[in-house]
């Protein structure tokens, strides 16, 4: 028990009582603890969110970079790696025949690797009669976060389906 003087008046403290009672510290007590639960609870739901959008975010890249890539692929001409581009030119135009390749420029498909993203392989497979046209691995490393995207085009003239596995290191 402790005995407090105040403006000539003896107070008497025992133990978690003040002044106006038991209840006020209690409900003080009770309403510190619903607000520290309620941060905990915010803090965790703000947690799993930005974990979730980070994989998102990720998936995207991965989406984003590998469509690009395929698009590039069936769209554009690059003498250095057709990776970026295996289209055959048209010389009386004076431009590339989008959607029309040539499996002679598959020979210079090169290794694309930007950053944390890369092309694991690419495939093209004649849609008439399933068979495997060019295959390549362009890297071997063995990673979880891969994307497969399938584009077709005309290559020497019939139908094919062209597969490229892009990946992400984690």
């Amino acid at each position: 028990m402790i005995t407090i003087l105040r403006k000539g008046r003896e107070i008497t403290k025992k133990g978690f009582c003040n002044e106006r009672g038991a209840i006020f510290s209690l409900d003080a007590a009770i309403a510190f603890t619903i607000t520290l639960f309620a941060i905990i609870a915010f803090c965790t739901m703000l947690a799993n969110y930005s974990s979730a959008t980070i994989q998102n975010e990720n998936e995207f890249l991965l989406q984003q970079k590998t469509m690009a890539v395929a698009d590039s692929f069936v769209k554009n001409y690059n003498p250095t790696n057709a990776l970026l581009g295996a289209c055959i030119i048209d010389s009386e135009k004076k431009r590339v025949k989008e959607n029309e390749l040539s499996s002679l420029n598959f020979a210079n498909i090169n290794p694309l690797k930007a950053g944390e993203f890369f092309v694991r392989n690419i495939g093209v497979r004649l849609v008439s009669n399933g068979n495997l046209l060019f295959s390549k691995v362009l890297d071997a490393r063995e990673e979880n976060n891969c994307l497969t995207v399938k584009r077709f085009a005309l290559v020497d003239g019939q139908t094919a389906a062209i597969e490229i596995q892009g990946c992400l290191n984690e």
